[in-house]
């Protein structure tokens, strides 16, 4: 068996999770983290900036009092916080980026990153295989408040020119948030009718409220990025077509694993990589809750593979 990221030094340690967002898809990663390194003998310290920068950086600053060996953070301005990190650094503070900005060269003992290109593709290609070549589809995109969404956003551009379809419309839903999108796709509904054929979301929440507006005379195929349970039912219900889950339980554990890896001061690839699941109607009823899921794997020895020079978490 491999030696374990696990280090007698965490024992009583702090760490700590800095979220952008409370949505269903943090709190289980913070669930997750939370179960991981409790169960190495840590106290996890954990807050949500609900998008808002500023919260963000103090929030982090906030949790520097506590000493923490370690600090998983989803930056939502990685330059905003660079005062942040600069602190940080100077306390010895080991930080772990998850979907830091691709352009920032930050502190990270190591950094997570979802292969969002491949994962976009993949929702994109479904889409397209259902609404065919020159397929009238819209898109409920995200704001540009994060490094991460705006990569989804443009691979969502890149793509459906690839594949042929006629984007007819995107708005962004500012909060990610299931009324807001309703109200976007009631507006669509009216525009466009039973002419517009497929409809591309960001994450879970949006696609709740396009699929609440379907109906008799409108039914568009919605493919969504995303990871809720809530969302794998509308799939295996019909009422989405399909999602790319972005693995929430692999999330947890390996921000986890990093984090631990990090206090300990034990090797780490520099970026550590995600690829999705595609979920239809065939596999939907395979869910399991990623809370649970994530502990059927130990944290502290995750299997990893190089795909194409990059190290992704199988």
């Amino acid at each position: 068996m491999a030696t374990p990221a696990g280090c007698s030094g965490a024992k009583g340690a702090t760490f700590g999770y800095l979220a952008p967002f409370g949505n269903t898809t943090f709190v289980q990663f913070t669930q997750i983290i939370e179960s991981n390194l409790e169960s190495a003998g840590a106290t996890v310290k954990t807050e949500n900036a609900n998008l808002d920068p500023g919260a963000q950086m103090s929030q982090g600053q906030s949790l520097l009092l506590f000493n923490p060996k370690a600090l998983i953070i989803n930056p939502l301005s990685d330059q905003a916080l660079v005062p942040f990190y600069q602190a940080a650094e100077a306390k010895g503070v080991k930080l772990v980026g998850q979907e830091p900005s691709a352009e920032y060269l930050g502190p990270y003992a190591s950094s997570l990153r979802t292969d969002v290109d491949w994962n976009v593709q993949a929702a994109v290609k479904l889409l397209a295989e259902k609404v065919g070549k020159g397929g009238k589809v819209a898109a409920l995109v995200p704001p540009d408040v994060a490094a991460v969404m705006t990569e989804a956003r443009l691979a969502f551009e890149k793509y459906a020119k690839q594949y042929g379809l006629d984007v007819v419309a995107e708005t962004v839903v500012p909060k990610l948030d299931s009324p807001t999108a309703r109200n976007i796709v009631d507006t669509w509904k009216q525009k466009y009718g039973s002419s517009l054929a497929g409809i591309w979301s960001i994450s879970d929440e949006p696609a709740a409220g396009a699929a609440s507006a379907v109906d008799g005379s409108f039914h568009p195929a919605i493919v969504t990025q995303g990871q809720a349970q809530s969302t794998w039912q509308l799939v295996e219900s019909g009422k989405l077509y399909g999602v790319v889950d972005g693995g929430n339980a692999r999330t947890g554990n390996a921000l986890a694993y990093a984090a631990l890896k990090a206090a300990c001061n034990q090797p780490l690839p520099s970026t550590l990589w995600l690829r999705g699941e595609v979920v239809t109607k065939a596999n939907a009823g395979t869910y399991t809750d990623p809370v649970v899921a994530a502990k059927q794997t130990d944290f502290r020895n995750l299997a990893l593979e190089d795909i194409d020079g990059k190290i992704y978490i199988k």
